[in-house]
Formats: structure tokens, sequence, C-alpha cells
């Protein structure tokens, strides 16, 4: 095992610099677990946007007065998460603080405790005036990514089933939703069933030796039925390893831009409201990757996106996820102050000025729309907000998300 980690360790420093999109600071952080279950202390390191680069910089100033987005990243078996170098920056230039757990080097149970009590401490460390990361930790918007071992270990960190055994089982601390690289099939670590309510993504590669998908990803993906969002499940092809999928071995650089672009996107969506962040995972942009293998996804809940702004004079198009052989967008002015139940879900779009944009069969598991702006500059800051609709994976027909929009020169 020893080895192993010192083989990743070396490819990892063998990887080319990230092209940096904001400053990167790292720290150690060593937080009591005062969960009695787990690591008696929970080191990690953590990367983020700083006003500066390097160790020990100052964090930067949320976007937000919440804070920053938070993602924890687990580790395989054998490694910690200081050798994930790549993925720590890469997650901070993307606007989130990434909190790589150290410990639970070879326990998939200790990592599941481990993440839970992570999660309280994120949150006293958020609210105490002495900490540096006061105010900075938005765990409203916390998720969660893991690699390997630690991939297997999210669907038991996010169990939501309240009949579980809390000695023998997590309950989901509040992690938003989560994301799996080459999972280990979780079977093999523990019979318990968990129940995921949370969107879930995963991603492999046909050139995974150490965990191969059909063996593990396949199984673990087929084993989760979420009832919110959506999963999926984006499989490389051969240029997709073990390692180099998340950063730790130089070869097939495209398949880490990807990768980053999926959790980018992923998060993006579910986390922060991103109108166009499925476009790299389920849209055109995502599909038409030529590393991509083999894509499956089954929508709970009708999931909306675009691929870009809208603008004078231009088409965009606006995507949503679906389970069936139609879709249907509608229309309206704007948002409604506040959703309305409907026997098909929630309304998100004004009950006053809504109607149907477009609907029709479509091929596939996305429904496409097209939104043409004319070139009248008078239409310049007028708003649309549309929704979409579909059937799911377990409903005939269900309202979906909203995405909202103002027209842009």
């Amino acid at each position: 095992m020893r080895i192993f980690r010192s083989l990743c360790i070396a490819l990892a420093l063998w990887c080319e610099p990230l092209a940096s999109q904001q400053p990167v600071g790292t720290t150690d952080v060593m937080w009591a677990n005062t969960s009695g279950l787990g690591t008696p202390v929970l080191d990690a390191r953590i990367h983020y946007p700083a006003v500066s680069t390097g160790f020990g910089a100052r964090i930067g100033s949320p976007p937000r007065s919440a804070g920053f987005p938070v993602i924890v990243f687990l580790h395989g078996y054998a490694v910690i998460g200081n050798d994930y170098s790549a993925m720590g920056d890469a997650i901070a230039e993307a606007g989130y603080v990434a909190v790589m757990l150290n410990t639970a080097v070879f326990s998939h149970t200790t990592m599941e405790q481990d993440t839970q009590a992570l999660f309280g401490a994120m949150v006293q460390e958020t609210n105490d005036p002495q900490s540096p990361f006061f105010g900075k930790l938005d765990m409203e918007r916390a998720g969660v990514m893991g690699h390997s071992m630690g991939a297997s270990v999210i669907v038991y960190l996010l169990n939501e089933d309240p009949s579980t055994d809390p000695t023998t089982a997590c309950i989901n601390p509040g992690y938003a939703c989560g994301l799996a690289l080459a999972p280990v099939d979780p079977a093999l670590a523990s019979s318990f069933a968990p129940v995921v309510d949370v969107p879930i993504g995963c991603v492999s590669g046909l050139g995974d030796t150490l965990t191969p998908p059909v063996v593990h990803a396949l199984p673990f993906y087929q084993s989760i039925t979420p009832s919110q969002g959506l999963k999926f499940h984006y499989m490389f092809g051969t240029a997709c390893d073990h390692l180099n999928m998340c950063g730790l071995a130089p070869n097939s650089p495209a398949v880490f831009e990807r990768v980053k672009t999926i959790f980018e996107g992923f998060f993006g969506h579910f986390m922060q409201g991103s109108k166009t962040g499925l476009e790299g995972i389920l849209g055109v942009d995502g599909q038409s990757d030529p590393n991509l293998s083999n894509f499956q996804v089954e929508t709970y809940v009708p999931q909306t996106w675009a691929d870009s702004e809208l603008h004078v004079g231009q088409t965009s198009r606006v995507s949503i996820s679906i389970d069936g052989l139609f879709g249907l967008v509608l229309a309206a002015n704007s948002l409604s102050p506040a959703p309305l139940p409907t026997p098909f879900g929630d309304l998100l779009l004004d009950p006053v000025s809504v109607g149907t944009f477009q609907q029709g069969l479509a091929a596939g598991q996305r429904f496409d729309a097209t939104v043409a702006v004319p070139n009248n500059p008078a239409l310049i800051g007028v708003s649309i907000a549309l929704q979409g609709s579909s059937p799911t994976a377990n409903e005939p027909f269900r309202l979906g998300t909203a995405v909202s929009f103002v027209v842009q020169p």
C-alpha cells in the first residue's frame, strides 16, 4: 500500500501546473471530532479562493454574505487528501472551499463517520469569530466528492433512511449532493442498503484496471434511486484510468479537464443555481466529448438549463432532462415569489403570465427548446423565466426546475 501511495504522489508531482483562474490559498487544519465516532481529530488540507497564492494566504471575500460554497473531497484507499493537490486547486479555482480529508486512510467506515462529523466541525468554524473561516463557509451549499474508496463512501454518507441504526450507519448531516469518481462497488464494503435522496453523479473510465466500471461503477450507479434532481453516469473510454481522472497522473490531460467541467457544472447547478452548469454534462458540450464512451441518466425532477445567456439578435438553447418521450417548456414574465403547489409538483413561474413556450417529442434523455431573441435593442432588459416539465423515472409527468433571464445586448 505504501508503494501505491508513493506512486500516486510521484505521478501528481509530474502534472503540469494548472492555469490559475484566481489565487488559491492552502492551509492545514486539525479540528476536534466531537461526535464520539471516527477519528478524534479531523485532519484536512483546505484549498480556498484567496487574495494571493500560497500556503497560509488570507482567504478571499465570498461573493455571497453566507460564505463560499464547500466541497468535501474524500480520498482513495492508502492515500490522503494532501495527495490530490491538483484536484484541490481546481475546486478552489472554481470558487469553492475544498476540504481534502486526510483521515481514514484504510477504513471506509471511519471515513464515513469522519465526514459526517466534519460537517458539524465546519458549521462550528464558520460560526466562530476566532476562526479564520468565520463567515466564510456556506454550509447550506455543501457537497461531497470522492475518489475510489472515498467515492463509495458517498452513498453511505448521504443516507437518509430514518430507520437506520445510528451506531452502525450515518444519516446525511446536510450535504446537498455528491459526485463519485471511479467508485468501488459499495456492496463490497457493507451489506447495508442506503437511501439517497439528493442528486448524485458518477464518473468512470474504461481504462481503469483497478476498479473496472463494469464491476464497480455500474453496480454503484444502479444501486441508487434518489428522489431529488437526477443521477448520472459519465463513462469515459480507454483514455481515462483510475488516476488521471482525478489529477493523480499526467497522461490524457483532456480527461481531467472534462472531469473539472463535470464537477463545476454539477455542483454549480445543484448548489449555486448555475443556468449553464449541466451543459458540460448532459448538454451538447458534454455529450460531444471525444473521450465519452457511454452516458446514463435518470431524472427524478426535470432539470432546466441553458447553453448561454440571452442576447439581442442571438439564438440560445434551453434544455430539460427527461425520462420519457416528450418535454414541455413553460414561460412567464418572471419567477413566482413563492412556489405554487400543484398535483404535478411546484409551479415556479408567475401564475398570471405563465403559458406554454415549446413542447414536443424528444429523442434520448433531453428535450431542447430554441429561444431566438429578435435583433431589437428595445428588448434589452426584458425578463423571461422558463420552467421545464416532462415524464420522470417514477412519475408520468412532473414540473421541474426553472431558469430566469434578463435579455442582454
